[in-house]
């Protein structure tokens, strides 16, 4: 019956097939964050189908072991360590993944509950280094010998504290003159499936 094919449907399966058809292609995400989910998705796929590869196998202990791998086993294409953050990423979308598994009764309960605080990836809260105004002051002055671009770029984050993405995407339209205020509309990102050509 049903019941029993989703007892065998595969991680992948279930990824491909129904959490990005139906989830993340649901008209409601932004590119980059569809590119964001392809990447860490496939990473997922990639380490279950080694290991647990129905859905209906990952169990804590399953979910454990995975989180040890990214701490202690996983690279960056450049070799590296994974970063608190991106342990964190993978982590997250796994849940995100095995939570509408169950919301769909693909599974009875989600491992990733069953976690205590500890157990799951965390990163560390770092403390803001604001720049003193006699610094920003100075930054600012030292920017008077460089192009008109990155003089209006760096002088619009450092007194208006928008992040890089945000400032690549500002256009005329969202400044207004008359109440001096801008409107963040748009953010900037760099396309990863440029990046991935570049490897493949």
């Amino acid at each position: 019956g049903k019941k029993d094919d989703r007892n065998k449907i595969t991680l992948e399966e279930f990824i491909n097939s129904h959490w990005w058809k139906d989830h993340v292609m649901d008209g409601t995400h932004k590119p980059s964050s569809i590119a964001f989910y392809k990447h860490i998705s496939n990473d997922i796929i990639e380490y279950f189908n080694d290991h647990e590869k129905k859905l209906a196998q990952i169990d804590v202990e399953a979910v454990k072991r995975y989180i040890n791998y990214l701490r202690n086993n996983a690279k960056t294409k450049s070799g590296k360590s994974l970063s608190p953050a991106t342990i964190q990423h993978h982590f997250n979308v796994l849940r995100v993944i095995l939570e509408y598994a169950r919301r769909l009764h693909y599974i009875t309960f989600d491992p990733c509950q069953d976690l205590t605080a500890k157990e799951k990836p965390q990163t560390e809260r770092k403390e803001i280094d604001f720049l003193r105004p006699e610094d920003a002051r100075r930054f600012i002055k030292c920017l008077d010998e460089e192009p008109l671009y990155w003089k209006t770029l760096l002088t619009v984050m450092i007194t208006t504290g928008l992040r890089r993405g945000e400032t690549c995407g500002l256009q005329w339209g969202d400044i207004d003159k008359e109440k001096l205020t801008i409107s963040v509309k748009r953010n900037v990102t760099v396309d990863t499936r440029a990046e991935e050509k570049d490897h493949i």
